[in-house]
C-alpha cells in the first residue's frame, strides 16, 4: 500500500485508478485484501480498474516506441478490441 500512496502524490486528481497485472494480483483473495487497504488511503481515493490493454498489447506498444515508430490512433483502437489471455 505504501507504494501506491507514494506514487499517488504525482497525480493531480483526487481519485487514482489502480490496475493489477498478473495472476496473483488478480486473484479474488488478493483483490479483496487490496480493495480493503485502498479504502484506507490517506491522501487520495483509489479505484481498481481493468488495464486498458492486455500485456501483449503493451509489449507491442513498447516495441514500437523503442523503434521510434509512430503509434497512431487506429492502432490504439485495434489493440483495444482484443482481450488476449496469455
Amino acid at each position: 500500500m505504501m507504494g501506491v500512496e507514494m506514487l499517488a502524490i504525482y497525480f493531480s486528481k483526487a481519485e487514482v485508478n489502480v490496475s493489477l497485472i498478473g495472476s496473483v494480483l488478480n486473484s479474488d483473495y488478493f483483490q479483496q485484501q487490496l480493495t480493503s487497504k485502498l479504502s484506507e488511503g490517506k491522501n487520495k481515493m483509489y479505484k481498481l480498474t481493468k488495464p486498458a490493454f492486455p500485456p501483449v498489447a503493451g509489449a507491442v506498444l513498447l516495441a514500437l516506441k523503442q523503434l521510434n515508430l509512430p503509434i497512431e490512433e487506429e492502432l490504439m483502437t485495434n489493440l483495444s478490441q482484443y482481450d488476449v489471455i496469455c
